[in-house]
């Protein structure tokens, strides 16, 4: 597609969903430590960004993503969800006519809840690289990796802040559709004839 998005002035907005998942959550000094893998549309959580394009390579935005995972600790089964937001940077690589490649830089606050007993707030850090395909000019599906990391977040139980530190870390195969909107113009065809700008304003100089 010669006229293939991103351009620069454009706005994007994403809907990603995860589709294989690999995520441990442990909280210090305390019986909470959590390993799982889900696969499948939704596994890892679901995305929304809006973002906006700085130049045909560079965007930057906003994402919202909510997660639930279900554990089974070998006696029952322990649901945790969280809610994440984040900034992020994404740089396109033209790969081809109709490819890009994209690196993304992530860093947000993430609550979690561990199964209506506890919650954790914590700030993160990730980073994914992909591949965009772009079906029409303004429309695109991407596939790729994503890991993320806790800052040094804090495990919380019954309204009543603790000492533990809590640490989760995931990584994600996704897999998302993406539109791109507005942008400059594209320039019309020169005018000619009776109204090309040489020809316009009357006779030239140096005729009677």
């Amino acid at each position: 597609t010669a006229d293939a998005a991103p351009r620069k002035g454009q706005v994007h907005a994403q809907l990603q969903t995860g589709l294989l998942s690999r995520q441990s959550v442990r909280v210090d000094e305390s019986d909470v430590e959590q390993r799982t893998t889900a696969v499948g549309p939704g596994a890892g959580g679901a995305t929304l960004a809006v973002g906006y394009h700085l130049r045909r390579t560079s965007e930057v935005g906003g994402r919202l993503e909510l997660a639930q995972v279900t554990y089974d600790d070998g006696t029952t089964d322990q649901r945790t969800g969280h809610l994440r937001a984040a900034g992020y940077y994404t740089h396109f690589f033209p790969v081809a006519r109709d490819l890009r490649a994209t690196a993304t830089g992530l860093l947000g606050l993430e609550r979690t809840n561990l199964d209506g007993d506890a919650t954790a707030r914590s700030p993160f850090a990730g980073v994914g690289g992909g591949i965009a395909w772009f079906v029409t000019p303004r429309t695109s599906l991407n596939a790729g990796l994503e890991l993320t990391h806790t800052l040094g977040g804090r495990h919380e139980q019954d309204g009543v802040q603790g000492s533990s530190r809590y640490a989760a870390f995931q990584g994600a195969v996704v897999g998302g559709l993406n539109v791109y909107l507005g942008g400059p113009k594209g320039k019309g065809p020169k005018p000619h004839g009776r109204n090309a700008p040489h020809k316009r304003g009357g006779k030239q100089k140096g005729r009677r």
